[in-house]
Formats: C-alpha cells, sequence, structure tokens
C-alpha cells in the first residue's frame, strides 16, 4: 500500500482518541436523579453523544427546555469531578500519537473546550497537539466546517495535506465540507451516515499504515 503523505492529522476526540461513555452517561443520570428522574441506559444515552453538551442535555431530558439551565449545572458539577473515573484511551492511541509527534497535530471536537483540554492532560497525551478546540460558547459545533477551515488557515495548512479522523457521520461531514481527506473508525459510538469517508479502518493504529 502506498502511504499518503500529510502535514496535519485533526481528531475528534469522544469516540476516536478515549471512551469516555461510562463517565458521561454516569454524570447524565446524576442530573436525572437529582430531577428525581429515571436513570437512561448506556445503550440508549450514547447516541445522544457527539452534538455537544446542549443536544445531550435536552435529549436526556426529553426535551425539557425548562430543566436545561439548572441541568446544566448539575451535569457540568458533576463531570468536573469525574472526568476520568473510568475514561480511557483507545488501543494505539499513544503509539499513534508519538508515531506523528513531527506532523501537526489537533482535536476538534464539540465536547466542552475546558473539559477536553483537562482530560487530555489527565490521560498524558495533551502534549501531542497543536490546538486542542472545543466548545467554547461562541464557535460553530461540527458538523459546521468553520472551526476547521480556520485551524487549516491559523496554521497554514493546505486542504489536501490534512485529513479528519472521527467515528461518526458529522466528522465525516464536517471533513467533506472543508475538502480534507477524512478517516472513519468502525465500531466505536458513533455511526458512519450517508457520505462515504475516504477510509475506513477498524483499529486507530491503522493509521500508520496509511499515512506518512
Amino acid at each position: 500500500m502506498k502511504k499518503i503523505p500529510v502535514s496535519a492529522l485533526i481528531y475528534d476526540l469522544d469516540g476516536t482518541l478515549i471512551d469516555s461513555r461510562r463517565d458521561l452517561c454516569a454524570a447524565v443520570n446524576a442530573m436525572l436523579s437529582h430531577f428525581g428522574l429515571a436513570p437512561k441506559t448506556e445503550k440508549e444515552l450514547i447516541t445522544y453523544i457527539g452534538m455537544g453538551i446542549t443536544n445531550l442535555i435536552l435529549k436526556a431530558l426529553d426535551g425539557d427546555e425548562t430543566l436545561y439551565a439548572e441541568g446544566y449545572e448539575v451535569i457540568l458539577s458533576y463531570y468536573h469531578q469525574h472526568l476520568t473515573d473510568h475514561t480511557t484511551l483507545y488501543d494505539g492511541v499513544n503509539k499513534v500519537l508519538e508515531h506523528f509527534n513531527h506532523k501537526k497535530q489537533f482535536v476538534l471536537t464539540n465536547k466542552l473546550d475546558k473539559e477536553s483540554k483537562m482530560i487530555a492532560k489527565h490521560l498524558g497525551i495533551a502534549h501531542y497537539f497543536r490546538d486542542i478546540i472545543g466548545d467554547r460558547g461562541d464557535n460553530h459545533l461540527k458538523p459546521d466546517p468553520s472551526n476547521l477551515i480556520n485551524l487549516l488557515n491559523e496554521h497554514h495548512i493546505v486542504p489536501r495535506e490534512a485529513v479528519m479522523i472521527g467515528d461518526s457521520a458529522i466528522d465525516i461531514e464536517t471533513g467533506s465540507q472543508a475538502n480534507i481527506m477524512t478517516v472513519f473508525i468502525k465500531n466505536r459510538i458513533g455511526a458512519i451516515g450517508s457520505i462515504q469517508p475516504d477510509i475506513i479502518i477498524e483499529h486507530f493504529k491503522d493509521l500508520q499504515d496509511y499515512f506518512i
């Protein structure tokens, strides 16, 4: 296989670099318990992950916007104290990030910005990234490609030399709209969607087989 030269790799976070399902679901169920509501299963809750905290909270509350503000405070307070109780890196992540350490590497996630940076630091991978860009409250979330395009421009990255790597249709759509290559990782949190990625891989370590 002829490897593809790239200068930048942009990764999603939840479901791509980290398995955060247990901690996210625990935070949501802590919020539901606060309101006296029945807990939801992990199978159901993981379908809400990927579109940001607002979507996560509202889905968990079955769309009850009257509880949103209080629910936001409750879930954030809980999550801050349990960011990495059970959250781990997927197999091969450290090895791959080290392998591509001479490249420009980034995280682009819909997860809250501060929490994303804290988790990356807790798990010992923050130093691999030129930037970790999450939900800062005033920026666009994926699949809007604005943050990705701004990242490419700010770091003088030619689109044909960049690749977006994720586990969901959101990531593939974001990369496609920014006219960069896309890689979909199978069997994680998300689903592939209608836009076909350029590359589909089974394991994170497979990235080393495709790019140079």
